[in-house]
């Protein structure tokens, strides 16, 4: 895997994981408005039930204690609900934190992980890197050898080049040198040949 598939994949996780503290914090928020509106309706009913006693007091005054004490066992049991709410509201907010506390040392523990492995490929890329450089020495080294190789074999061709035109030019000098001598022997003896042949003749004239 590459820098750029983990560094995709981190923040894909991330994502998620902001989309997931997103909706525990929208489901909070959604209590917390129900137990507000919840609240809102029980002051409400609270109020009308007060007003209706005050203006039906004088009417219903005997009937007034009794509501009161129901009111009494309705307030109680609505503030009851409303501790019930904000226990409830405690405990969501409690796992709440605890599941963004867990995402949180989550996320922490895989950027760690991410420079981790950031540093191995670090490290890595160095040990590449002095390979290469070693290699790329080495190459040079033999491309040097080489070089001189083929320098000290060009000079060795040339000088033996050299050695082979000098003697093909000897021996066509000696054959020069040979079929010249060759046809000066043949020339003296054929000049030898006729002065001989013309003594003869003139000696068989004389007779």
């Amino acid at each position: 895997m590459d820098i750029k598939s983990v560094s995709e994949a981190l923040a894909a996780q991330k994502l998620d994981h902001e989309k997931s503290i997103e909706n525990f914090n929208s489901e909070l928020r959604g209590c917390r408005a129900a137990g507000y509106r919840k609240r809102a309706e029980i002051r409400n009913d609270v109020d009308e039930i007060v007003n209706t006693s005050e203006t039906n007091m004088a009417e219903y005054f005997k009937e007034s204690i009794v509501r009161q004490d129901l009111l009494r066992l309705e307030t109680r049991e609505v503030e009851e609900r409303l501790k019930e709410l904000r226990h409830d509201d405690i405990l969501a907010e409690k796992v709440l934190k605890d599941k963004r506390c867990r995402v949180e040392s989550d996320l922490l523990n895989q950027v760690a992980r991410y420079d981790n492995d950031i540093g191995d490929r670090h490290s890595s890329m160095e040990n590449f890197s002095e390979i290469h450089r070693a290699l790329k020495s080495e190459r040079k080294a033999l491309e040097d050898d080489v070089m001189v190789n083929l320098r000290t074999l060009h000079d060795e061709l040339q000088l033996e080049k050299a050695e082979t035109l000098l003697k093909i030019r000897n021996e066509k000098v000696e054959r020069f040198v040979r079929n010249r001598a060759a046809i000066v022997v043949q020339r003296a003896w054929r000049a030898f040949s006729q002065r001989r042949w013309a003594k003869k003749k003139k000696k068989s004239r004389k007779k």
